[in-house]
């Protein structure tokens, strides 16, 4: 389920943009007015420094604990937890974090970190064994998956990528490329020499996709990954739900 210890991969996407309000250079700058954020469009939070910390709410004056860059990462980044459909320059966001438990979430000073959008989500149905990406809301990618199984499932909820590792032997059990999610084992509190971190891996088993199989990540052929490799930049968000209809339960399409 959780990679083993791999050197890191050297590619990294940069399919994001950023953020309007941001000056040349990365400097702030206020925004006079606020700025729209793009329709279908979400926001992350890549960290200035190797270790970032986080508060408990806004405006706290002591950090609740320091979060460091990844061995297997060059950068750290957040999903920001953003509803609002206009941006205003904050002092403060509250962000998703990459840690246990699963979908935590804290506050981080905004010029401890610098912004980007991307227009990329990932939806992971595991009752249909089904793996979308959509592109400001429009259908990209379609594939099967392996998914955990009874045992070691896939934990359900919205999560984002953290990493992204080249394993030593493309034609290995891990594929060309491994994401690593936000998302960790709720059975596992570790795995191969891991904390029993989930992510989205190549196989060298295609013929075991559409099936419950895993320890908890999710699988696709090696030439999926490799597309999403060039594709999506950490931070980008993913769904993990049972059945993702639209009228079905789990979260709603994205827009």
């Amino acid at each position: 389920m959780r990679l083993r210890v791999v050197t890191a991969a050297a590619v990294f996407a940069v399919a994001a943009l950023a953020l309007p309000s941001l000056a040349p250079g990365g400097r702030t700058r206020p925004a006079h007015k606020p700025v729209a954020i793009p329709h279908g469009f979400s926001v992350i939070a890549q960290a200035r420094a190797k270790r970032v910390a986080v508060y408990s709410h806004r405006g706290a004056v002591r950090p609740v604990r320091t979060v460091r860059t990844p061995k297997t990462a060059r950068k750290l980044v957040f999903l920001v937890d953003w509803k609002k459909q206009r941006w205003t320059w904050p002092k403060w966001v509250r962000v998703r974090l990459p840690t246990r438990p699963n979908g935590a979430t804290a506050w981080v000073k905004s010029r401890s970190v610098r912004f980007l959008l991307t227009r990329y989500r990932v939806r992971i149905d595991l009752r249909r064994h089904e793996l979308t990406v959509w592109r400001r809301g429009r259908l990209m990618l379609k594939a099967p998956v392996g998914v955990g199984r009874s045992v070691t499932p896939t934990p359900q909820g919205r999560y984002y990528l953290v990493t992204l590792l080249r394993p030593p032997n493309p034609r290995g059990p891990y594929g060309p490329y491994a994401f690593g999610l936000s998302a960790y084992s709720r059975v596992l509190t570790s795995f191969a020499g891991g904390p029993g971190q989930v992510g989205i891996h190549g196989t060298n088993r295609p013929r075991a996709l559409a099936r419950n199989v895993s320890h908890g990540c999710i699988r696709v052929r090696n030439a999926v990954i490799k597309r999403l490799a060039r594709k999506l930049p950490l931070g980008t968000p993913v769904d993990i739900v049972w059945d993702s209809r639209p009228h079905g339960p789990g979260i709603p399409l994205p827009m």
